[in-house]
């Protein structure tokens, strides 16, 4: 009898989660702008050591830099984009 309700509750919880798996919903990501736009980017806050550590070099800025950075193409892949931008 224990091997019988064993068996049930184990079916049980693989038809729940065969339930489960089959009601996911993909997520579809978009970006929110297009070739051509232009940004301002501002350094508010900046902490050396802490963008070391991240990215193992040297910062080409400092706090209260600006930098514009304009979006040249959009080249949209299965599974990614590739974004080619300018830097002034």
């Amino acid at each position: 009898m224990k091997k019988k309700t064993y068996f049930q509750l184990a079916l049980l919880l693989i038809l729940f989660n065969y339930f489960i798996v089959i009601n996911v919903v993909a997520v579809e990501y978009n970006l929110e702008f297009n070739e051509n736009t232009k940004f301002i980017w501002r350094v508010e806050e900046y902490e050396e050591d802490t963008y070391i550590d991240i990215f193992i070099e040297e910062a080409d800025f400092e706090e209260d830099d600006q930098q514009q950075i304009r979006i040249n193409s959009i080249d949209e892949r299965e599974k990614k984009w590739v974004i080619s931008y300018d830097i002034w």
